[in-house]
C-alpha cells in the first residue's frame, strides 16, 4: 500500500471544521477524527496544519475533561477513552492527559432502567457488540483497558511519565 497516497486521500477528506466524518458529506465525528490523527502522525510534521485543525475540532467536544458529541448520547464514555489514547500517543500535554484520565476514572456505570427507555437503540443480542453474551469483540474502550496508555510511555528517574523522543508524534498545538 502506498502510505503517501493514502494520507493524501485522507487529507482531501478533511472537513472544513478540521475533523473527519464516517462518510463524505456527513458531519465530522470524534472517532474518525482521532483515527485520522493517528494515521497522519506517521508522516511527522508534514501534515502539521491539518493535525492542528483536527485537534481544534476534538477540543470543541470537550466538556469538563470528557469528550462528547453534541448530538450524541450524553453517557458515551468510549469517545473519551479514544481521545485519551490519542492524547497519550501524540502529545506531551500531561495536564490535558491527566484531566481526561481523571474524568474517565470518575465515571461509573450502572444497569440501565429498561422501563424508561434508557437502552435507546442498543440491541445487546446483536453479534459483534462487546457486551453481548458469549461474544468476544475488542472494542474501543477495551483498547485503553488493555494498554492503559500508549505503549511507548515509560517512567523517568523522577517518576514522571515520559516518552522517548524517537517515539513522540508531532504535537502542533
Amino acid at each position: 500500500m502506498d502510505v503517501e497516497k493514502a494520507l493524501g486521500n485522507l487529507i482531501a477528506r478533511q472537513a472544513p471544521d478540521g475533523g473527519w466524518a464516517y462518510f463524505p458529506g456527513q458531519k465530522s465525528r470524534l472517532e474518525p477524527t482521532c483515527l485520522a490523527l493517528l494515521a497522519l502522525s506517521l508522516a511527522g510534521p508534514r501534515y502539521q496544519s491539518a493535525m492542528k485543525k483536527a485537534w481544534q475540532a476534538i477540543e470543541q467536544a470537550e466538556e469538563e475533561g470528557a469528550y462528547i458529541e453534541k448530538d450524541g448520547r450524553d453517557a458515551t464514555i468510549w469517545l473519551t477513552s479514544l481521545v485519551l489514547f490519542v492524547q497519550s500517543a501524540l502529545t506531551d500535554d500531561e495536564n490535558r492527559i491527566e484531566r481526561t484520565a481523571a474524568r474517565l476514572l470518575s465515571m461509573r456505570g450502572r444497569i440501565p432502567d429498561e422501563a424508561s427507555g434508557e437502552l435507546q437503540d442498543i440491541d445487546i443480542t446483536l453479534r459483534g457488540w462487546s457486551w453481548a453474551e458469549n461474544n468476544f469483540f475488542l472494542g474501543r474502550t477495551d483498547i485503553v483497558g488493555l494498554f492503559g496508555t500508549s505503549p511507548c510511555w515509560f517512567r523517568s528517574k523522577s517518576g514522571s511519565r515520559r516518552r522517548p523522543a524517537s517515539s513522540r508524534g508531532s504535537d502542533p498545538r
